[in-house]
């Protein structure tokens, strides 16, 4: 995703001083030694005073009573604040930061940052905080985080953002995010409590990059009313107790450690696969992937009870799944520029318009009984061995099979019907 805004600090027009913000002429500020550009400004909770870095390794220390003095500072590299004896009025001059940490400010009503326009990074931590001040100026923001707070729940600001980290915070259960603004990358990490991403009025959408979800988490739904259109969505040992994840218009999905009751992904963009990736300790009833062109990897240990795909094209099919009697149904599927690979599990395979395969047809260590790929035109293997329960294998007797074939290890494979195999059924147990 590529965002409107780039991000840099500029220099800025001195803004509009507001009512609660107290304004010093430049000779008060000159006499105080306090220049409009500083690097940094800081604060400790077990310490009464103000430290102020300035270009050169100077500091200045001033005491919260002196804090108004704050106001002469338009322009910071850092600014760090960890006091309730802080009050945000003192910053409201403050046009531009690279980086702004808050971990607690005095509640006395100026929760506010009105004349802040660029933020690299914006960081807002720890249980002591009771609110995410406000920044309705806000143009430019590379990175926003919110990590162990006790909210429970977050609006963020109405801003195009690189990066919007939600990590560990133990109460939250909402967060909101403004209309029409873009993030390439939200992650939300161990919220256990969390059950809601919508946008602001409920006639919009997230716009979203890539969205992460790992960790604890108390989604029962993810669909396209939370998630919008994001391009890509990982989810790692974050989907427990979903019932329903329903998307159109993404391009990559990938699951991994994840209980998801029903998948359907429907309509990527472009030409361009859909990349579907399902791994690790992972269990789906059913997956239904709509798409043009298909990239599909289930890898072992994963428990699917059905996989459905409209695919007409793929660059590569794998699937090795561990729960017995899986159904896989491509109807459509007619070329795979790439391997068919399917281990394990697989109880049913439909393939009836299967004609290329530009790499091997391997099928292994499956439930299945009946092998059927009547349309196949050319493969450059197929590898049919180790399957216990099969009994028939069909082929198109105009196959080309450039490369070696096999069809060993399948005790109850008496019939081979359609191509000849260079390698003869090794074993048959014929009752």
């Amino acid at each position: 995703m590529k965002l409107s805004h780039v991000f840099f600090i500029t220099a800025f027009a001195a803004p509009t001083a507001f009512a609660d913000s107290p304004v010093f002429s430049n000779e008060t500020c000159e006499a105080e030694k306090i220049p409009q550009v500083i690097t940094g400004v800081y604060t400790e909770s077990d310490d009464d005073k103000i430290t102020i870095s300035v270009p050169g390794g100077r500091q200045i220390k001033l005491g919260f009573e002196n804090g108004d003095l704050l106001s002469c500072i338009r322009i910071a590299t850092t600014i760090s604040i960890n006091t309730e004896e802080f009050s945000l009025s003192w910053l409201n001059n403050l046009s531009s930061a690279t980086s702004l940490t808050i971990r607690d400010f005095k509640d006395d009503g100026t929760n506010h940052l009105n004349n802040l326009i660029s933020v690299t990074e914006a960081r807002f931590l720890g249980k002591d905080l009771h609110q995410i001040p406000s920044m309705p100026n806000l143009k430019h923001l590379q990175s926003f985080t919110v990590a162990n707070t006790s909210f429970t729940d977050v609006a963020l600001p109405r801003v195009n953002s690189r990066t919007v980290d939600i990590i560990s915070n133990s109460l939250l259960n909402k967060v909101q995010f403004a209309a029409g603004f873009a993030i390439e990358t939200l992650r939300l990490k161990d919220n256990p409590l969390l059950n809601d991403i919508s946008p602001r009025f409920s006639w919009s959408r997230n716009n979203f990059g890539t969205v992460m979800i790992s960790g604890p988490h108390s989604f029962t739904n993810l669909d396209q009313s939370q998630l919008g259109s994001p391009e890509r969505l990982i989810i790692d040992n974050g989907g427990s107790g979903i019932n329903n994840l329903v998307l159109e218009s993404i391009e990559s999905v990938s699951l991994d450690n994840t209980s998801i009751a029903n998948i359907s992904i429907s309509n990527p963009r472009g030409s361009d696969d859909l990349r579907f990736s399902f791994s690790g300790d992972a269990v789906a009833e059913e997956i239904n992937l709509d798409a043009t062109s298909l990239r599909l990897s289930i890898f072992s240990d994963t428990r699917i009870g059905k996989i459905i795909t409209t695919a007409a094209t793929s660059s590569g099919i794998f699937i090795s799944n561990s729960e017995s009697g899986a159904q896989i149904s491509m109807p459509n599927i007619e070329t795979i520029h790439g391997d068919l690979s399917i281990y394990q599990g697989a109880e049913t395979l439909i393939l009836p318009k299967l004609k290329l395969v530009t790499g091997d047809i391997k099928i292994t260590n499956t439930d299945l009984v009946n092998v059927e790929i009547p349309s196949l035109e050319y493969a450059n293997a197929l590898k049919v061995n180790y399957n216990d329960s099969i009994k028939s294998l069909k082929v198109n007797a105009e196959a080309k099979i450039s490369g070696d074939s096999s069809a060993s290890f399948n005790p109850l494979l008496c019939e081979i019907e359609g191509y000849r195999f260079a390698i003869a059924v090794a074993t048959c147990e014929s009752e």
